[in-house]
Order: C-alpha cells, then sequence, then structure tokens
C-alpha cells in the first residue's frame, strides 16, 4: 500500500462505520447500543454495510440502525452494485470509480514488480498524496498495496469501489466493526482517511481458525494487517486483554500498541 490516493485535509465527512451485515448477531446489537449512545450524546454517525441482502437476513436490524444513525449506506458489494444513495442521485460517483479503479491497477501492478516495501510506504506517508490518476502513472515510485497476491480479482473491485466511496463522502474517521473484514480498511487508506480504527472482536485468527471459528483465513489477515498497521492513520482495538496479547504475540507487536475497548 503506497502512499494515500488522496489528501487527509479538507475532510467534510464524519465518523463512518462499517459492518458486514446488520444480521441478528452480537456485534450488530454492539453496534447499535453503541451507536445509540452516540445518539443521545449529539455524536452524527453513519454506517455502511458491506451488505444487506433480505434473503440472507442481512437486514435484521436495519430499522433499528435507521433510527439511531445519521445515514446507513448499503454498499451491496456482494453483487458489485452502486450503493441506494449514489444510485439515487450522485451523478459524478462513476467518474471517481473510473479513477478509483485506475489507481488500484497501477498500485497493484507497482506491487507486483516492486514488492512489499511498506516501511518505505509508511515513512513516505506524510509526503505530498497523488492522486488516482497520477497514482496509475507512478510505476517506479509507487509501493504495495497490502499483499495484492491474496486479493482475488474482484475483491480488488470491491477494495476500488470502496475508496471511490471513501473519495467522495470524505469521512474523517472509518471504523472496521471486525478486524478480519480487510478490504474496506485498506480502501480507507487507500482514500487518505486520517484516522481508520479496525475492532477486533475475540482472539487472534490463528487461535480459531483451525475450529472454524468466523472463517478467517489467518495467514493472509497477518500479512494484511501487519502492513496496515505500519500506517499511522491505522489503530487496532481489541475487545479484552487476552485478546490484545493473542494479537500481539500474532502480529509480532507490542501489547502496548494495541488498546483494549470492552464491549
Amino acid at each position: 500500500m503506497g502512499a494515500p490516493a488522496a489528501t487527509s485535509h479538507n475532510r467534510t465527512g464524519g465518523i463512518l462505520w462499517w459492518t458486514n451485515s446488520l444480521t441478528c448477531g452480537g456485534v450488530e446489537r454492539q453496534i447499535l447500543a453503541t451507536a445509540a449512545e452516540f445518539a443521545r450524546r449529539g455524536i452524527p454517525l453513519s454506517l455502511l454495510c458491506h451488505r444487506l441482502f433480505p434473503y440472507r437476513g442481512d437486514d435484521f436490524f436495519l430499522s433499528d440502525a435507521q433510527r439511531v444513525f445519521q445515514s446507513v449506506h448499503d454498499f451491496s458489494a456482494g453483487d458489485l452494485s452502486l450503493p441506494q444513495k449514489i444510485r439515487a442521485g450522485k451523478k459524478n460517483f462513476r467518474h471517481v470509480y473510473a479513477e478509483a479503479r485506475t489507481a488500484q491497477a497501477g498500485i497493484i501492478s507497482s506491487a507486483v514488480r516492486g514488492g512489499g516495501a511498506l516501511c518505505g510506504a509508511a515513512r513516505r506517508e506524510k509526503a505530498q498524496p497523488v492522486t488516482p490518476s497520477a497514482a496509475s502513472r507512478a510505476e517506479g515510485t509507487r509501493l504495495a498495496v497490502a499483499c495484492p497476491e491474496l486479493f482475488s480479482d474482484k475483491e480488488r473491485l470491491i477494495i476500488a469501489r470502496y475508496t471511490a466511496f471513501f473519495l467522495e463522502e470524505k469521512p474523517r474517521v472509518v471504523h472496521v466493526w471486525n478486524a478480519d473484514h480487510l478490504l474496506a480498511a485498506v480502501a480507507a487508506v487507500l482514500a487518505g482517511v486520517p484516522r481508520v480504527v479496525m475492532a477486533a472482536r475475540s482472539m487472534a485468527p490463528r487461535s480459531r481458525f483451525s475450529f472454524g471459528f468466523e472463517s478467517a483465513d489467518d495467514v493472509r489477515t497477518e500479512k494484511v494487517l501487519r502492513r496496515l498497521l505500519e500506517f499511522p492513520a491505522v489503530r487496532l482495538t481489541v475487545n479484552s486483554h487476552a485478546g490484545a496479547a493473542d494479537f500481539a504475540d500474532w502480529l509480532h507487536i507490542s501489547p502496548e500498541n494495541i488498546p483494549v475497548v470492552w464491549n
């Protein structure tokens, strides 16, 4: 992952939370309870859902979410359709999306040629960011997107769509409510979001993958998370001290770098 595709300055958006869906699960209940407290304190939030397919039960808590969030976006990334809000009238989204896809193509191709020198990318993060179109031309200076070889073609398209969405919405904070889900976090860094929070919900994937819990690929997640955390904008949180210790050992970082935020 190279320098952000857009500047972190002049952010007009607010706080954006991301979740995979609004099905009847524990994470979803916590999201609603926390959002209700934010609303009580007068802090507006937006929610971006990866999918809200009724036939899967993904929209179980949708009506509840619409009461406590300022806006709820149905990204519907499962079929790569445009988000409902943008289909309804943001005419310039297709242009932004095309720019993001162009940037993705340039970043990923240079990553394959240039390896994964993420430390250099992190040191360069404070330099003047480049636009998506410029990124596609900077073949020699662009550094790796997080482990591009581990993302399928469809996932790269989803990353591009998320990048375009963040470029359009300009959030100041993107909070990913499950650190196992990587695509939105990668896109937020590429879009230059000033703060990206990845909230882990349990022990590290290596401690639960063999048991089939939550189906996170521990090898892929470890590689991508380690590279994401080299960017100052990205923070990993965990909901227990045991989880923080496990993630720290797994990622080879200090537990002091992983704040514990209780459920």
